[in-house]
């Protein structure tokens, strides 16, 4: 297994190009979630309602996490499903 999927070992750590994340982990500090360039792909979710992800930015976690179709390599564009937006809950 990758990654502990509950955002406490930081192994699926990936850099975020656009959007908010909602950060749901206990890896990142408070200074590095307010600067909302990085996201746990395994627990955090998205508060805007598009979140692009630059993948090359932690390889490994690409493919247990994402199966992105998008016209870049290596660029994952993420849309909030109708009715899940804004994020809620803990």
């Amino acid at each position: 297994m990758l990654s502990c999927e509950q955002g406490i070992c930081g192994s699926c750590i990936t850099d975020v190009i656009d959007g908010i994340p909602d950060h749901r982990d206990c890896v990142l500090t408070d200074e590095e979630k307010a600067a909302n360039t990085q996201i746990t792909l395994c627990c955090s979710r998205s508060k805007s309602p598009v979140l692009v992800l630059d993948l090359q930015s932690n390889a490994e976690s690409q493919d247990e996490y994402l199966n992105p179709t998008s016209p870049l390599n290596g660029i994952a564009n993420l849309r909030s499903p109708r009715g899940c937006f804004p994020a809620t809950g803990p």
